[in-house]
């Protein structure tokens, strides 16, 4: 009967004149990021962040996750019209989607993706309702040995987000956030870790400019870098004919219902395993699909089940993800991994005492998830064609922008300038991540689950012993565990894609191997640092960090032995290979550019304050690197200064920095 009354409950309040709106703008920002291809749920939830403080748990909750709802319908609809995934978990809509555009089907499309997502998003909560029951019983069966396996396990998934089927760099990138997790008071014996002396890493690095800086900060680097406008590629499309098209594929979906629910199962079932995420369920409903099609052949040719199946299955996931994330504290994605932080920053814990004493706010991420995707898809097809034409924006007017709210938000987390720096040299590793394909994601998912991984360890080897893991439970998640290793590494071997395989380099797959064995090379000066601090350390304190270390170092080493291998075959074969990375000259310029003049914005904010400093800086930076006229950059940079300077001071009530010369001029008249 709780189920009803939760139901209910979780309703009424989302839908109450203290939410509702919330959940509207949430749902409106996270399609608006949606059709901006890079620009992935990932960063919508990270851009959401610094905005939710100060606000009650069951606002922020809503908020945050009605925007991450709504990103997958505004990336499907640039996927199908402009063949431009907006997100990662829309790649699999680029099968059929653009196919069908060529077709003049491009309004059908758009109508089936939107509505699949909201019934695969639908689906996935509902199970997740079902399932409440269940979870509630099985999370008491938990203590620390299983908690500890149990993100063992998760962290074993990370092999799978390993970009390019290298499983190697997917372990590296989760072992690197785990690392970076114990910078700060050791969470067992509160000695200091990896603090090298600085006062403002005694708590540890912050989540926000972390995720800022891995995703954001390092989004808008490459945006800037590689130059131009988000999408290339326009569509014919007449918008009257577009939106009598897009009824047709509503109806179409409708049709198909057993396709929907069968390719939204796969979603929901892969959402459950943590770490897996939606790109990877996409792609298995969409070869469910062919497989199970009367006429296979037409896949790939423009066919709306094509478009059907993955849609469905990439929201689908979310609410498989849900309740790991809810019941178990385990991310089922790298954005429940991100929402994890929010519910802390809101004062939430998930995990055992979230399922017992705050039920009704797992209620109310229900219906969030369900309301976000039924605005958005709603949203998506009242205005898929004039939204999509977001994406023709410029970088150079997009970057500098995007730019000053990012590092606003990571300043008003603790109103430290130490956070800005913090998202500056984590948006650096994240660029650096993105263009040698290691796991973004994997860092983020490990980055949560470290001091998860270190408190568990201990309380188990405190009340178990060493031989903790032989507890059934506990051990039937290491068997699984091993299974998954096992599996993925004979499955990457057998598909001809094993990382120690070397076929031909030409010259620019050279030019990125030297690139990568430069990022190994300064992996292996940051292990060699942190082990000399660890030696110093408490046994206690200084456990978990070897047990991340010495693998990681195996890793990095087998990563690097391999590279060089593939440099000498180069050699060899007389490749011609530039001796710089794998940025060209003229992006390696551009990419110091930008970096100086994210610097120069921390200067002006520190001496002008935030509103001053943000429309100097965007004045300048609109004239002088964007080279836009005068009219343009001023409006812009006064524009965008006014809108940050309303929404923290005076909506939010978060008090920004007034400037170094305000301050000095305040004291010399009140002296």
């Amino acid at each position: 009967m709780y189920l009803v009354d939760g139901l209910l409950q979780g309703l009424v309040t989302a839908v109450s004149w203290e939410v509702l709106p919330y959940l509207i703008m949430g749902a409106v920002a996270g399609l608006i990021i949606g059709v901006i291809p890079g620009l992935s749920g990932h960063f919508a939830m990270a851009m959401m962040i610094p905005f939710v403080f100060r606000m009650d748990a069951a606002v922020g909750v809503t908020f945050i996750l009605a925007a991450h709802a709504a990103v997958a319908q505004g990336g499907g609809v640039t996927a199908i019209l402009f063949a431009t995934p907006g997100t990662g978990q829309n790649a699999a809509t680029l099968l059929d989607g653009p196919a069908m555009t060529e077709k003049g089907e491009a309004g059908r499309a758009v109508g089936a993706a939107m509505t699949a997502c909201f019934v695969g998003a639908f689906f996935g909560v509902f199970v997740l309702t079902l399932l409440l029951p269940i979870l509630r019983q099985v999370v008491l069966l938990f203590g620390p040995p299983e908690f500890f396996m149990l993100a063992v396990l998760a962290l074993t998934f990370i092999a799978v987000l390993g970009t390019k089927g290298n499983t190697n760099k997917g372990l590296i990138g989760g072992a690197l956030g785990l690392l970076f997790s114990f910078v700060g008071m050791g969470s067992v014996t509160g000695e200091r870790r990896f603090t090298f002396g600085l006062l403002e890493l005694w708590d540890g690095l912050s989540m926000v400019p972390v995720l800022l800086g891995i995703f954001a900060v390092s989004e808008m680097m490459h945006l800037w870098i590689e130059g131009g406008s988000l999408a290339r590629k326009a569509s014919d499309e007449h918008p009257s004919e577009l939106q009598k098209q897009i009824l047709g594929g509503v109806w179409d979906t409708l049709r198909r219902w057993w396709l929907v629910v069968r390719c939204s199962s796969i979603g929901t079932g892969m959402g459950l395993i943590p770490g897996l995420g939606s790109a990877p369920a996409a792609f298995v409903a969409y070869a469910h699909a062919k497989q199970t099609s009367k006429n296979p052949e037409r896949f790939g040719t423009g066919t709306v089940e094509g478009v059907i199946a993955p849609e469905s299955a990439n929201d689908a996931v979310e609410g498989g993800a849900l309740a790991s994330t809810l019941a178990f504290g385990i991310p089922g994605s790298s954005s429940m991994a991100i929402l994890i932080t929010a519910l802390i920053i809101l004062g939430v814990e998930p995990g055992p005492k979230l399922m017992f004493q705050q039920l009704d706010l797992v209620f109310l991420m229900i219906w969030t998830v369900v309301l976000g995707n039924f605005i958005g898809t709603l949203l998506g097809i009242a205005v898929a064609n004039p939204l999509a034409r977001v994406t023709f924006l410029r970088g150079s007017l997009l970057v500098p922008v995007l730019l000053t709210v990012i590092l606003t938000g990571s300043f008003v987390v603790e109103s430290t300038w130490f956070d800005m720096i913090v998202a500056l040299v984590f948006g650096l590793l994240g660029y650096a991540m993105k263009r040698l394909d290691y796991s973004r994601p994997g860092f983020i998912i490990g980055f949560v689950l470290g001091l998860m991984v270190e408190r568990n360890l201990y309380l188990s080897l405190k009340l178990y012993g060493s031989t903790f893991f032989f507890e059934p439970l506990a051990l039937g998640l290491l068997v699984v565990t091993i299974l998954v290793l096992v599996y993925n590494v004979l499955k990457m071997s057998r598909s001809g894609k094993e990382e120690h395989s070397i076929g031909a380099v030409d010259g620019k797959e050279a030019a990125n191997v030297q690139s990568d064995l430069l990022f190994c090379f300064l992996l292996v000066v940051l292990l060699v640092v942190f082990f000399v601090a660890v030696l110093g350390y408490k046994p206690v304190t200084r456990r978990a960090p070897l047990l991340v270390m010495i693998p990681l170092a195996v890793m990095v080493v087998g990563q690097a032995a391999v590279l060089v291998r593939k440099l000498k075959q180069a050699r060899a074969e007389n490749v011609e290979s530039s001796l710089l990375p794998r940025i060209e000259t003229k992006k390696l310029g551009k990419a110091a550019q930008l970096f100086l003049w994210m610097v120069f914005l921390m200067l002006m904010i520190y001496l002008a304050g935030h509103a001053c400093g943000i429309a100097l800086f965007l004045i300048l930076f609109l004239k002088f690197a964007s080279h836009e006229r005068w009219l343009l950059s001023i409006s812009l940079g006064l524009g965008v200064s006014v809108a940050l300077y309303v929404l923290f001071e005076v909506a939010l009530k978060i008090i920004l920095y007034p400037g170094a010369i305000y301050k000095y001029v305040s004291a010399l008249v009140w002296s």
